[in-house]
């Protein structure tokens, strides 16, 4: 079975150290609402941050944090660093290890500006996702999501790209990350599909988010959830007409709950010539029979 896993890149930037900070997340931080995906509420540790190199890191912690709230995930007290230089993650992006006991964990993403912030983030919820499994994941479930990858070994003595602690860490972060991922195909099923099973195989719930992506037209990006929506809205944007679609640029995000569409089946915005579509709960053909109105107006 071919084994393929999304690529950590090593990237570089030059930035001043602010200071170091503590965040209280106890149980009692925790949001009081039970979440409809979550079988537990989760309990949160300290996050220790002890460097940072941009003024927003710490607003990205508790982005991170709030990821896996949403998800039902508990995470363990974690001593935190950001650095202007890769060296500390050996080249990567981040790096986790356990110090006594505790969670240690780097983030080396080394960039300005947007670019910076968005892969701060899906870097924070790879290793917090490698917190998560040291405290919480216990053996037998590590060999269920290995019989499912088609994978032989958890961790240091097995090749990187063939570990399932990395493979389980990028399932969690696709399952968090409220945006596509790209991900490499993998043995014998979609990409999609081996995600899915394999969340459901590590936490026991659904996946708040867990979009899979296409591009099938330079100014379009569709936020899916299965394969079988990807379809949908390429049959639909091919049965429209080009004279009559309100844009050629469109945004597409398919919802598993009926309030962003305003109780109905679809909904749709026009804005600086960029048209967004909320695709909400339905048969598959109201689904295409609203996407062909809004597409057309």
């Amino acid at each position: 079975m071919r084994r393929i896993i999304a690529l950590v890149l090593a990237v570089v930037f030059v930035g001043a150290t602010f200071t170091a900070s503590i965040y209280a997340r106890g149980p009692g931080a925790s949001s009081s609402t039970t979440l409809a995906m979550a079988p537990l509420q989760p309990t949160f540790g300290d996050i220790l941050i002890e460097e940072t190199v941009d003024p927003t890191d710490e607003a990205l912690v508790d982005w991170a944090m709030d990821r896996y709230r949403e998800a039902g995930l508990s995470l363990p007290t974690i001593r935190l660093s950001f650095h202007s230089d890769s060296a500390p993650c050996e080249g990567a992006m981040g790096g986790h290890r356990l110090e006594d006991g505790i969670s240690r964990v780097y983030i080396c993403v080394v960039e300005f500006g947007a670019t910076r912030q968005l892969k701060v983030k899906r870097t924070l919820l790879h290793e917090f996702a490698h917190a998560w499994d040291n405290h919480y994941l216990d053996d037998a479930t590590r060999s269920a999501f290995m019989d499912l990858a088609g994978l032989d070994g958890w961790s240091f003595d097995t090749p990187y790209d063939e570990r399932g602690s990395e493979h389980a860490a990028e399932t969690i972060t696709w399952g968090l990350l409220d945006r596509p991922l790209l991900f490499g195909e993998f043995g014998e099923t979609t990409p999609w599909e081996l995600q899915h099973a394999g969340y459901l195989t590590l936490t026991g719930a659904e996946p708040p988010h867990g979009y899979v992506w296409t591009l099938f037209a330079a100014a379009h990006d569709i936020y899916a959830r299965t394969p079988a929506q990807l379809k949908m809205i390429e049959r639909a944007w091919d049965q429209s007409e080009e004279a009559v679609r309100r844009s050629e640029s469109i945004e597409v995000r398919f919802h598993r709950t009926y309030e962003p569409c305003g109780g109905e089946v679809t909904s749709s915005k026009l804005v600086d010539g960029r048209l967004y579509v909320q695709a909400c709960p339905g048969s598959s053909d109201d689904i295409h029979h609203q996407l062909l109105e809004e597409l057309t107006g």
